[in-house]
């Protein structure tokens, strides 16, 4: 079975394209902290995400840069061309599932809808 839960922050602003069929599509790049026993302090791992349709449509509404994030999902890997002519590989996290674990501040968060769709971690 392929699947991966991470929680983080995310790194900077989501990408939010709207695909051909009038579907939402969102990219974000999200970093968690990797724990080192050592005396060396804690280290990032970053995680490539992409979600797709209503988690997209969470992600545009909700989620700001700096956000701590929560993602389940798939990973897969992604094969490219690099500039020199060689092969390059990334894997890459597709959600089937966000929620926001904390905002920024709260002068900083995207605005809230009022209706039934609401940020359900807004609980001012």
């Amino acid at each position: 079975m392929n699947n991966i839960t991470i929680v983080g922050n995310i790194g900077r602003e989501p990408e939010i394209r709207t695909t051909n069929n009038g579907g939402k599509m969102a990219k974000l790049s999200v970093a968690v902290r990797r724990f080192k026993p050592d005396a060396s302090g804690n280290d990032s791992d970053w995680f490539n995400v992409t979600a797709w349709g209503r988690d997209a449509e969470y992600v545009e509404n909700y989620a700001t840069k700096g956000a701590k994030i929560a993602v389940c999902g798939r990973v897969e890997l992604r094969t490219y061309d690099k500039k020199d002519g060689g092969q390059g590989a990334s894997l890459e996290l597709s959600a089937t599932g966000v929620s926001l674990v904390s905002r920024v501040e709260e002068g900083k968060s995207k605005t809230t809808s009022t209706s039934d769709d609401a940020d359900p971690f807004d609980y001012d």
